[in-house]
C-alpha cells in the first residue's frame, strides 16, 4: 500500500561534498543523511515479492566535487560509475 503517496522506482542521491553554492557551516553529510531518510520514508525502502527492502534513495558523497563535478580529479567518473550500479542494481531487482 502507497498510504496515499505516488510509487516511484529507485534514486542514486549524488551530493557533491565541495559545493559551491553550500554554505560551510552545512554539514553535507548529514544533510544528504537526512534527505534519504526522508525519501526511503518508514521502513527505509520498498518490499518487492518476497525480496529484501531496498532503500528507494541510495546516498553518494563525492567529497571533493563542486556543483557540476567539473573542478575535482576524477570526481565525474565516481559519478558515472555509481550511476551504471544503481542501474545495474534496479536492472535485477
Amino acid at each position: 500500500s502507497s498510504g496515499g503517496r505516488a510509487q516511484f522506482g529507485y534514486m542514486l542521491a549524488a551530493y557533491s561534498g565541495a559545493d559551491e553554492y553550500v554554505p560551510d557551516h552545512v554539514d553535507k553529510d548529514k544533510l544528504l543523511e537526512r534527505m534519504c531518510e526522508a525519501m526511503n520514508g518508514p521502513g527505509g525502502g520498498k518490499e518487492g515479492d518476497n525480496k529484501p527492502r531496498r532503500p528507494v534513495a541510495t546516498p553518494l558523497m563525492i567529497e571533493t566535487a563542486n556543483h557540476n563535478l567539473s573542478e575535482g580529479e576524477g570526481d565525474g567518473a565516481k559519478f558515472v560509475a555509481a550511476v551504471a550500479e544503481q542501474l545495474d542494481a534496479v536492472s535485477v531487482a
